[in-house]
């Protein structure tokens, strides 16, 4: 999918991989899948913390997390929450 067509509605804000740490309230799958992106954002682009909209969220439709967009292209997610 295109990082132009993710973003819309949804609020971004571009980190850095140290931004993204694991804590001991995480289950052990997630604890990989995030070390898994952390390691896939070695090969390079930019990653991206998003949140949708706060009408998607009434709508519950709404959803956090990170991206990873090469040429503009989102390659992998990392979803924090859902509703």
């Amino acid at each position: 999918m295109s990082f132009v067509a993710f973003r819309q509605n949804k609020n971004v804000r571009l980190v850095q991989v140290q931004d993204i740490v694991p804590n001991a309230k995480m289950g052990k799958l997630f604890r990989e899948k995030m070390e898994g992106f952390r390691n896939l954002s070695s090969g390079g682009g930019q990653i991206y913390y998003y949140q949708s909209s706060n009408a998607d969220w009434k709508r519950g439709m709404g959803s956090s997390g990170y991206v990873l967009v090469r040429n503009e292209m989102v390659v992998d997610s990392l979803v924090l929450k859902i509703n």
